[in-house]
């Protein structure tokens, strides 16, 4: 964590725009991340990032868009009960009774309904 506040701005910006990335289905795939990056993205994000580095992150482009029309940007957030789901590093899954959905899993999620909406399967 400390090294996470001694970075510069720009440096802050830089990691939370590559974090963003690797939960872009636009951006990355498994064939262009490696499996642990795309799965403790999230848990980093929610855990270091927003709360400790407090940095912004609706106005990044690199962050994963919807037309809005089909996927509201209201169902874009991961869904997680607690704390203690976040460190589920699973990209869909329960720890108990608490559901863990990461924010990749989300995003393709979009992506899927918002591809399949071209060939007429709403």
């Amino acid at each position: 964590m400390s090294t996470a506040n001694g970075l510069s701005e720009a440096e802050r910006t830089s990691s939370l725009t590559s974090l963003l990335r690797v939960e872009n289905p636009a951006h990355h795939s498994p064939d262009t991340v490696d499996c642990v990056t795309c799965h403790v993205a999230t848990p980093t994000l929610k855990l270091v990032v927003e709360p400790s580095l407090k940095l912004g992150l609706p106005n990044v482009p690199e962050r994963f868009q919807t037309d809005g029309e089909l996927v509201p940007a209201s169902e874009l957030e991961p869904t997680f009960e607690n704390e203690q789901t976040f460190t589920n590093v699973h990209a869909f899954s329960c720890l108990g009774h608490n559901a863990g959905i990461n924010q990749r899993t989300v995003n393709e999620s979009a992506a899927a309904v918002i591809y399949l909406s071209k060939f007429g399967a709403r």
